[in-house]
């Protein structure tokens, strides 16, 4: 499994190339991306992706999560129904095993960019808090 985020490198500069070429050279069964593109990938997988809603620009289709797999996903959650902040969970099923991949909000997620409406760490603690139920019902 490789585990990296790629700080918004896109598909066919330089530096998103880089990130295509090493996933191909290392070649993961599955790879978990933040901060990422989902072009970025190497075509020979499958891709799922946490929703848009983050809330921040989203250039290119950008998330801030993305989990790649050479084999399908199947029973793919984004927790859209739960009370985490958009954009920041991904969960599926791939070659048997129950993958989780989350971006958990920095200290100042939505202070002074995006919607400019928390407090620090407002955002990090309601998406920590909103995690446990989900985790404990994907551990049943």
């Amino acid at each position: 499994m490789l585990n990296w985020n790629t700080e918004w490198a896109k598909p066919g500069s330089t530096r998103g190339d880089r990130v295509t070429d090493q996933i191909a050279t290392h070649q993961p069964d599955v790879a978990c991306l933040t901060e990422a593109y989902p072009d970025i990938v190497p075509e020979n997988g499958h891709v799922v992706t946490s929703s848009d809603e983050s809330s921040y620009e989203n250039e290119g289709g950008r998330r801030k999560v993305i989990l790649w797999s050479l084999d399908p996903w199947t029973d793919v959650s984004q927790a859209e129904e739960s009370k985490l902040p958009g954009g920041r969970f991904i969960s599926g099923v791939t070659a048997g095993y129950r993958i989780v991949a989350l971006c958990i909000p920095w200290s100042m997620a939505h202070v002074s960019t995006g919607r400019r409406d928390r407090k620090p760490w407002e955002d990090h603690l309601t998406f920590l808090k909103g995690l446990a139920p989900i985790l404990a019902e994907l551990r049943r």
